[in-house]
């Protein structure tokens, strides 16, 4: 399950880090949005 986790959160990083690149602080808060909600549910096993 931790495998699972890291593969989700690396493209998830990395997605953080392009917006981040970019500039585009709308996408950044997006994909961390998404990061933290995955690992809420990673947490709760759901």
């Amino acid at each position: 399950q931790s495998m699972g986790m890291t593969g989700i959160s690396r493209s998830q990083v990395s997605s953080i880090i392009s917006a981040l690149a970019a500039r585009d602080s709308e996408a950044a808060i997006a994909a961390m949005r998404a990061y933290i909600l995955s690992f809420q549910r990673a947490l709760l096993g759901q």
